[in-house]
This record gives structure tokens, C-alpha cells and sequence, in this order.
């Protein structure tokens, strides 16, 4: 278990939606079901149903500053591809307003969608059926970059400082809060786990150190910077 100051919260989805990190910023769960991992363990993964299904998490704005450092990673097994999968969003309200979302091929973190203030980058969707890491960092100096498997996928480092959750829009797992209809929308279906957020920017290297621990059903202990 994961057990350092730099983890905000992980939500290993082990039967429970407990934050496993101590913080206890335990998820809401709208619909879904537990069901098996990537390891074919029973009760150890959340699985949704694209239809009507997905997880709130806390307001992350609050717990971590994310003007600043931090990287959201989590493993996602998806039935579908195109614009339903919407992994993670933080509020979608339309152009010229605040956006973040992380979907299987594109990713935006803006203060104004479509115009300087705009972290976006796209990437090539990967092959459905199968379980993959996805890794978000964030770095002040370096701005977005994204990690598929543990490799280093694209990087936008032009944009604009910003409250990333305006108070009308919670964080959620697995579908788009659409803050310019005020409704919950394009839901993911497919599987998600070990889900967490960590107030750090990690570094390539560690990156590939938690997709290694990843795949072979390693527990991950101590320290996040010697995973």
C-alpha cells in the first residue's frame, strides 16, 4: 500500500470505495459493480456500465493545489472507443470557459477552452479489451504531459493558471460533468482501478517503476519516490 505525504488518495476498489491512502477522501459510488482486475482477482476492480454509471471523488481543488505539482494515474480497461470515454472530469462548460478531462485520446486542462489559456494534447486511443495505465502530471515549469503503460505519449506546455473546479462541478470517474447543461454525461463504460492523485509531479523513471509494480502484482510500499 502506498504510504507517503505525496498521496492525496488511491482507491484500490477492493470490494470498497475506501481511500486507501489514510486521508480518507473515500469515493461516491454511483451504480457499478465490483468485479475482476487485470490479475483475474474477484471483487478488485469497479466496473461501469456506460450507460447511467460513475464515481464522485472528493473536491480535489480543495485537497491539492492544482495550480502547482501533481499527477493523477489510474488503470482503466475500456469495451468501446470514441468520445464516451471520458475517463476523468473535473468539469466540461463549453468553449471560452474552465475545462478538465482526461478521455482515452484527448486531454484539456484550460482556464479558457480554445484559446491561450488551453493545456490540450491528443493521443492515439488504446486498443479496447485490454487493461492500460494512464498517467496525467502537471509541473508549473513543464506544463501537461501524458503516460500510457509507462511511456511517455505527448506534452503541451503552453497554458494558463486557473481553479480547475468551479464549485457546480464535482470530480468524477468515469463520465463528463457537463457544466454548460448542468448534467452528468458521456459515461465510460468498461473497468477502472487503482485510481490516485499525489500532490508531486512524477518523474519519467517513476513512472515506469509504477507501471512495472502495475503489472506484476507487486504491493507497492513506502515510499512514492522509490516505487
Amino acid at each position: 500500500q502506498l504510504n507517503n505525504e505525496s498521496l492525496v488518495l488511491y482507491y484500490m476498489f477492493n470490494n470498497n470505495n475506501y481511500d486507501s491512502s489514510n486521508n480518507n477522501y473515500h469515493a461516491m459510488m454511483h451504480g457499478g459493480k465490483y468485479s475482476n482486475d487485470r490479475f483475474n482477482t474477484l471483487n478488485s476492480s469497479i466496473m461501469l456500465n456506460g450507460v447511467n454509471e460513475y464515481i464522485e471523488t472528493p473536491d480535489l481543488d480543495k485537497i491539492t493545489n492544482f495550480n502547482k505539482n501533481w499527477t493523477i494515474s489510474f488503470w482503466y480497461y475500456h469495451n468501446s472507443t470514441g468520445v464516451n470515454n471520458y475517463l476523468f472530469s473535473g468539469g466540461d462548460g463549453g468553449s471560452y470557459t474552465k475545462q478538465f478531462f482526461l478521455t482515452s485520446y484527448i486531454v484539456r486542462l484550460s482556464n479558457s477552452a480554445g484559446t491561450s489559456s488551453d493545456w490540450q494534447l491528443y493521443i492515439t486511443e488504446p486498443n479496447k479489451n485490454m487493461w492500460h495505465m494512464y498517467t496525467a502530471t502537471f509541473n508549473t515549469n513543464n506544463g501537461l504531459k501524458i503516460y500510457i503503460d509507462g511511456k511517455y505519449v505527448n506534452h503541451d506546455s503552453v497554458g494558463g493558471y486557473s481553479d480547475y473546479y468551479p464549485n457546480y462541478r464535482k470530480p468524477l470517474l468515469g463520465a463528463r460533468n457537463n457544466g454548460y447543461n448542468k448534467i452528468i454525461d458521456t459515461y465510460f463504460k468498461g473497468k477502472f482501478d487503482d485510481f490516485m492523485v499525489l500532490n508531486k509531479t512524477l518523474a519519467d523513471y517513476e513512472i515506469i517503476q509504477l507501471y512495472s509494480s502495475g503489472i506484476n502484482c507487486q504491493e507497492l510500499e513506502g515510499n512514492i519516490d522509490s516505487v
